[in-house]
């Protein structure tokens, strides 16, 4: 979970980056128009980066639970919202190729935070799972992000 807020973090600062306002003899124009005229080629591959860790996080929690034999909880699951909004993640940096991909770029990004909301939601039932189990040191470990 903190590879997760961390690759976040980086994701909105590297997002940043491009949405600042770009030298420009018009100072009328709104920073998405100068987004859209900049492109977005530059924040693919950091994007496509952190989309891939991010899936690959999900990946682990996933595959972690099949070892705990928790395989079908609310844990895997969160893992797998995780691994989702990566994949979501690294489409927006595919899209983030094309001129017209803006649109596309926003999508994914919705569809990403989506994700990590359904995770979000996901992490506190697998504490009260891990309670009812009476695993008290999982039910520590994942209520300390809560």
């Amino acid at each position: 979970m903190c590879t997760t807020v961390a690759l976040l973090g980086f994701l909105m600062v590297q997002l940043n980056a491009f949405t600042m306002p770009l030298p420009s003899s018009n100072p009328t124009r709104s920073s998405s128009t100068l987004l859209h005229m900049a492109g977005l080629k530059p924040a693919a591959m950091p994007l496509m980066d952190a989309g891939k860790a991010f899936a690959r996080s999900g990946e682990f929690v996933v595959d972690l639970c099949s070892q705990m034999d928790l395989y079908g909880g609310a844990l895997s699951q969160a893992g797998a919202s995780i691994r989702n909004s990566g994949d979501s993640i690294a489409q927006a940096a595919a899209s983030c190729r094309f001129k017209t991909g803006l649109e596309l770029v926003c999508d994914e990004f919705r569809e990403s935070g989506t994700c990590l909301i359904e995770a979000t939601l996901k992490l506190k039932q697998a504490v009260k799972e891990a309670k009812i189990d009476e695993n008290d040191e999982l039910a520590r470990l994942l209520g300390m992000s809560s």
